[in-house]
């Protein structure tokens, strides 16, 4: 007996000697801290330029010193919660070389309540084959390091410019503001500009950029030459500008690192033109009105202006003038490159004059390149000492309006189950009343109330059967989607480009792959929610688990499938999914080209032109817009003007395919002015749920013209004037930079019902288990012609502008 008992605390302690290290070969983390282990890392950024926006994708750039003695194969790993509380896991295998400090990136789409979650993990993982076209799994943990997320200076309603140059270039203006807001003072987003970035922290995939609304490279000290970018970061730079994108390149005083270097990956991305004409010792005071109302800055006396001529053979949107100089020399010119463009500035923008007389200002430089609006107020002007405490009261009573954060609600498939409970809901009560009372009352009657139990199980079980039968078929039988998706073509461009929200129906447990594109253009799919949806134990299922996604190439996910929907966000790139708009002829032989004319006996001018689609439904609530020419350059700022003049016309109806629109009909009525934009009022109030904005057709086209929308009046007694304009998920899809050049936008919604949906109701080819999914909802349709460039005029300052510059 005490023989055996010996016997069992040999055994015990075996057990518990055995358990530490089956829980290690399980992938427990056998790491007594973060950061360190086999591998160390460390993180260099968090976001490109440490900008990382819920509701956006964003990469993680670590590095990594392998303290093994050879090479591996090693998964490095973020992970995140989805809505379902699943755990998307997003990973990239990469090569290690010990001993030696490598970087790499892992991009993910950043939840709306990653302030909640408080930090982020990296961990690198042993690499397991998974098998023939499987990716790699994840081992042991071989190192980890967290990165404490705080409430940083960037929200998911802020827009982000990146700057390859230490200097901020006037930028940062933008980001001006008071205490206790987060919006600026006239216009409806703050801009953080991201600098300080050179070569070697640019993402080698596009998402990593994808915060991004514009890229402005300049000369630095510290490695910014792009003819040191990497063949990945190239492609990420030129799929990003593809898919809306804005590059902009200031040329330095000397060198040629742009325009003259074989080694530049980006060089086929500039506009058509000859190497830059170099004029030197130009004396910019006659600029001065182009970058900055400070009469007093001191400006360059012997500056080298950059003259940029197009190519004789350039083509439409291939060399368009933006700028030109008092002497008439082109000094900013642009190139449109699929939904984006490349705009290449002649004037280095980083000499000690510019930094010192800080310049160039916003109202009078980038609203012109950008495409922006808006009174800036500097620091100095929002300083209450100044005497400007007017300006801080009333920006802080600016009341937010919100476009786009109930795109979730949109695409709810809820019909069916509400059908579902009411059905279920019935059921249950004729179940109750005649199995209970009305069958005993029944029964009593007829004096069989002996037989009660025999009623009872048979009520029962036709009843079952009703359920049964109900739910069979009630139930879906098919995947299919609910959408929303914004979709977009430039006229010359075989690139269309389209965001879509989608809530996906899978009608079977186990796991589905959801699949966009071919997998080899840069697509992206990514579980998704809106932001006022956070995960909580309440809404999430008892069986959450993990799923692998690609961090690099994430066209695809194989998520758990539970016989309910999944919410998506795709980003999609392509050419020829829909046959878009098109200018056609009005008699065989004839010019297709949309033209500007005037009509002398109204004077005014209208577009003429004939336009013609083949999408497969109807256009409605289209709305053709006229950019014409770009306001003067004076002694005043843009302030609150649009960038050029406009022309706008609502077309009443609807516009069916092959049916040819002649605008030159609708002369008439087009309308000058931006009076379309101030729809400021119509979002939906946050203190008060819904208000006159109720129209999401109506809020979905004012995000397109976001940076555009009426600014607040700070010293307007109107309520509607001092509203703010908030959106979260349509970053990247604003047309602001069209109002810098002439050019004809046309939008419109096709709107798809339940029963008509089809795997062609939507741009988006998305398919789940390699079926295309039948879809309905709403597409927003744009398509842009651009015209002829027209710089604006140089026009001598009147003693009222030079008073207001001052």
């Amino acid at each position: 007996m005490e023989s055996s008992r010996w016997v069992w605390l040999v055994l015990l302690v075996c057990v518990l000697a055995w358990l530490p290290a089956s829980a290690r070969a399980q992938g427990a983390d056998p790491l007594g801290e973060p950061g360190l282990g086999e591998i160390q890392i460390d993180v260099l950024q968090l976001g490109l330029g440490g900008q990382l926006r819920p509701g956006s994708w964003a990469g993680v750039q670590v590095r990594l010193n392998d303290l093994g003695l050879e090479q591996r194969n090693v998964v490095l790993r973020v992970r995140a919660t989805d809505p379902d509380g699943d755990q998307p896991l997003y990973d990239n295998v990469i090569t290690t070389n010990p001993g030696v400090p490598q970087a790499f990136w892992v991009y993910l789409w950043v939840p709306y309540d990653i302030l909640r979650v408080e930090e982020l993990t990296v961990r690198a993982h042993e690499a397991i084959d998974g098998g023939a076209g499987s990716m790699m799994r994840a081992g042991r943990i071989l190192g980890s390091v967290t990165e404490r997320i705080t409430r940083s200076n960037i929200g998911p309603e802020d827009s982000v410019i990146g700057v390859v140059n230490e200097d901020r270039l006037g930028l940062d203006w933008y980001s001006s503001t008071v205490s206790s807001v987060n919006w600026p003072p006239t216009a409806h987003d703050l801009v953080r500009v991201s600098t300080g970035l050179r070569v070697s922290l640019l993402p080698d995939r596009w998402q990593g950029l994808a915060v991004l609304d514009a890229l402005v490279w300049g000369r630095g000290a510290d490695r910014t030459d792009p003819g040191l970018l990497t063949p990945e970061q190239a492609t990420a730079i030129e799929r990003w500008v593809e898919r809306g994108g804005h590059l902009i390149v200031v040329l330095p005083s000397q060198g040629l690192e742009w325009t003259g270097q074989a080694s530049n990956r980006l060089r086929r991305l500039l506009p058509a033109m000859e190497v830059p004409r170099a004029h030197d010792g130009v004396d910019l005071a006659s600029y001065r009105a182009l970058f900055t109302h400070d009469l007093t800055a001191r400006m360059p006396s012997s500056a080298v202006v950059h003259e940029l001529v197009p190519l004789p053979d350039a083509g439409p949107g291939e060399a368009t003038p933006i700028i030109n100089s008092p002497e008439g020399w082109c000094i900013a010119m642009r190139r449109s490159v699929g939904s984006g463009a490349v705009t290449v500035i002649g004037i280095d923008l980083m000499t000690t004059d510019f930094r010192a007389g800080r310049m160039p200002t916003p109202e009078r430089f980038w609203h012109r390149i950008l495409g922006r609006r808006g009174e800036v107020l500097t620091p100095d002007q929002l300083n209450p000492a100044q005497g400007t405490s007017q300006f801080t009261t009333a920006i802080q009573r600016r009341e937010a309006r919100l476009f786009d954060d109930d795109l979730d609600a949109a695409i709810a498939k809820s019909g069916r189950a509400a059908a579902g409970l009411l059905f279920g809901v019935i059921l249950f009560i004729a179940y109750w009343v005649i199995a209970g009372p009305a069958g005993y009352l029944a029964l009593g009657k007829r004096k069989q109330k002996h037989l009660a139990w025999v009623v009872f199980v048979a009520t029962t079980g036709i009843f079952t059967l009703v359920a049964w039968t109900g739910a069979a078929v009630l139930r879906p039988k098919q995947v299919s989607g609910t959408h929303v998706t914004y979709f977009e073509q430039v006229h010359g461009q075989d690139t269309q480009r389209a965001r879509s929200w989608v809530s996906v129906l899978v009608p079977r447990y186990g796991d589905a792959e959801i699949k966009v594109g071919d997998g080899g253009a840069g697509d992206l799919v990514a579980p998704w929610s809106g932001p006022g949806i956070n995960v909580g134990p309440a809404q999430t299922f008892p069986d959450n688990r993990g799923y692998q996604v690609s961090a690099r190439d994430p066209y695809a996910i194989t998520v758990p499938a539970r016989q309910t929907v999944k919410q998506v966000q795709v980003d999609w790139a392509g050419s020829d999914r829909w046959s878009m708009i098109r200018p056609m002829a009005r008699e065989i032989g004839g010019s297709s080209d949309i033209v500007l004319a005037r009509d002398e006996q109204r004077s005014r001018w209208y577009p003429d032109g004939m336009l013609v689609h083949e999408l497969p439904g109807e256009l409605e609530d289209v709305r053709v817009i006229v950019v014409r020419e770009p306001e003067d350059i004076a002694g005043q700022d843009l302030r609150n003007r649009p960038p050029a003049s406009l022309l706008s016309v609502s077309l009443t109806g609807r516009w069916a395919p092959g049916q040819p629109l002649d605008l030159a009909i609708h002369k008439d009525q087009f309308e000058p002015g931006a009076a379309f934009l101030d729809v400021v009022g119509d979002g939906r109030s946050r203190t008060s749920g819904v208000t006159g904005g109720t129209d999401l057709t109506k809020r979905l086209t004012a995000v397109r013209f976001f940076s555009q929308l009426e600014p607040a009046l700070l010293s307007s007694q109107t309520d509607n004037q001092k509203y703010v304009a908030r959106r979260v998920a349509s970053h990247g899809w604003d047309l602001g930079r069209w109002f810098t050049q002439p050019c004809v936008i046309v939008l419109g919604h096709l709107v798809t019902p339940e029963g008509d949906a089809s795997a062609e109701a939507s741009p988006v080819p998305l398919q789940v288990d390699g079926r295309d999914v039948p879809m309905h909802g709403r597409t927003v349709i744009t398509w842009v012609y651009p015209l002829a460039g027209d710089p604006p005029e140089w026009r001598a300052p009147s003693a009222d502008s030079a008073e207001d510059g001052g």
